[in-house]
This record gives C-alpha cells, structure tokens and sequence, in this order.
C-alpha cells in the first residue's frame, strides 16, 4: 500500500491530520476526464455507477473508500480506471475543522486534477446531459460562456410505491421503472451566490405530505401544505456543483458548494436515489453512527417517512410525478435548464 506523499499538497491543506493511502491504482495510464468521489458501503449502486460514467465519457475513477465492508472496496480495486485511496480518519471525523468528507475531496482533486475536468457525484448520484448534447459538447459550452463549473439539480428519484424498495429487486438499474417530480426547480443568473430554488422536490413534497415538519410553520405554509405545496417548503438542499474545471486555489466548502462559484445560467440534471432497495441499510447505519449532517437529521427524517409511507399505503406519487425514460426526460419536463 503506498501512501500519497504529504510534500505534494497544497500550502494550508488538511495532509497533515490525516493520511491518505493508495489501496490499488489504475492500470489505465491515460485520462481525459475524470470522476472524484468517496464511497461507504455502495456496492448495490457501484456496477451500474461505473457503467454510467464510463457510457459519459469518464475514463478515470479516484474513489476513496471509507471502510467499506460489503465488498466496495474489492469492486474499486477491480476496476482497470480506478484508483482507490483508503484513509487513517472516517467520514463523520473532523480535520483540522473540516469534516474528513470535505478534505479528502480537496486533497484528491488538489493533487491529480489540477488544470483538469472533474466530476465529483456521490455514489448514488448520476449525471445526466441535456438530449442531443456529450459531456465534451457541455464542457465546449462552459468554456465558451468562461464558466469553470456548472450548478446541478438533485433531482430525488422514486419508485411508485414502497414495494419498489424491496431488497429482492434485483441490481440496482437506471431503467428500473423510477419517477420524479418533474417542473422548474432551481432559477440561477449571472451575479448570483447560488441559485434560487422555486419547488424543493419530491422530498420536501412528501415530507410535508406526511407531517414531517421540524418547526411550527405558521398559518400560511400550513395553508399551503393542505392545498398541496409542500414541494415549495425548505427542507433539504437540492443544488451542487458536479463538474468543474479544477485550478490550485479552489476550495470545496462543503457537499454541495466549491469556491469560485459557477457563472452559467444553465443546470445540469442529476438523478438522486435517496429511496432504493438499499435505503433502509442506510438508514439503520446513519441511526446508529449519528454521524452525517446534525446528528444525521435527514435519515432520522427518512426513517419517519417510510414508516408513515407505509401505514397509508406506500405511494410516492404526487401531481407533479413523471415516469422516467431516458435521460432528457428532466429537461424536456423543465426541471434541468440548458437553454
């Protein structure tokens, strides 16, 4: 196992809290674009991942593997485009006050995607490009218009019912019969810090379809919530940047936002899986850990949805629910914005 050496990392960065080691790299030399991403326990999504970004035009994988004991790890280090890195600190831990999370991506994209296009999707997270257009023919697009990155919309796939979720489902596929909600999400203008979110998503629908509201909303979103606009109410973000150009000097602020900010008015798509046959695994593990965002708040939220899913008869669905059938279908219903 050969450790990243610490002498190449950025002036001020996290490598002297942590240790990052390279488990297994990849057989294939040459790279036109590739994907960054760290990964627990997803070999259920993995297969189909590397399908997906390999079909976009990725030809390197660097994946950190965060103690995965279902068998990621030996998937990653099978893959002939992957490099996997493993860590000395987990996800949840805190680096010189970052969460490891947020230092492992800097320092992976710092020291192999200088002066390179990288993608950075979560391992249940899948890109998708407007109909007609190629990962090249967006990233010409991007250059043109003298952005370095592009906002993206997490766009939380479904199945139409519970049983959709079952854990003997089969693999996990994007042709799996999954919906959405369809619609204008996001808006963004030149200018801006971050885009406006106008409808918040099938989670925040069915949260509020379901009572599950942290706070006393007051008589007009309670109002709005029975006439049937919980989609509008906040409760989770739904942006991210998912590829950029990287330069020395950039910074990953968090999950979903890097510094300097995107200057493009269009919005790319990305399919979310937050309700899979593999959720409910999720769910018990961030319970138990308590280790994601505020004591792992949203699976917490998670976890009462399925539970009042079920006791009303398990649907998804709502009056904005698209069936999903290739991957224009969020343009074409107005939630992703090329344009």
């Amino acid at each position: 196992m050969a450790t990243v050496p610490a002498s190449v990392a950025r002036p001020g960065s996290d490598a002297g809290a942590m240790r990052i080691d390279i488990l297994s790299e990849a057989k294939r030399q040459g790279h036109a674009l590739t994907v960054c991403s760290i990964v627990h326990d997803e070999l259920y999504v993995l297969p189909e991942f590397f399908r997906h970004y390999r079909a976009l035009g990725v030809d390197r994988f660097l994946v950190l593997d965060d103690a995965s004991t279902d068998g990621s790890r030996e998937f990653l280090a099978a893959q002939p485009d992957c490099t996997v890195f493993t860590s000395d600190v987990r996800y949840f831990d805190i680096v010189n006050g970052r969460r490891a999370l947020h230092a492992w991506r800097q320092e992976l994209l710092d020291r192999y995607c200088v002066g390179q296009w990288a993608l950075f999707p979560d391992a249940d997270e899948f890109l998708v490009l407007p109909p007609g257009r190629g990962i090249r023919d967006v990233i010409a697009t991007l250059e043109r218009e003298g952005s370095r990155s592009i906002w993206g919309l997490m766009l939380d796939m479904y199945p139409e019912t519970l049983a959709g979720m079952r854990p003997d489902g089969g693999p996990f596929r994007l042709d799996g019969g999954w919906c959405y909600d369809g619609g204008l999400h996001l808006i963004y203008r030149k200018g801006w810090n971050k885009p406006m979110t106008i409808y918040r998503g099938s989670r925040a629908r069915l949260m509020a379809e379901n009572g599950i509201l942290e706070r006393d909303l007051g008589w007009f979103k309670r109002q709005a919530i029975a006439l049937g606009f919980g989609g509008y109410l906040k409760h989770n973000m739904i942006f991210k940047v998912p590829l950029m150009f990287w330069q020395e000097g950039d910074v990953v602020e968090g999950s979903h936002q890097i510094a300097p900010r995107p200057t493009t008015s269009r919005i790319l798509a990305i399919l979310h899986f937050k309700f899979t046959p593999d959720t409910a695994r999720k769910i018990d593990y961030a319970l138990s850990t308590g280790g994601y965002y505020e004591g792992s708040r949203q699976y917490v939220a998670l976890a009462t949805l399925m539970e009042r899913l079920a006791a009303k008869g398990g649907s998804f669905m709502g009056r904005r629910s698209k069936r999903f059938t290739d991957s224009g279908d969020p343009y074409r219903t107005g939630a992703g914005r090329w344009s």
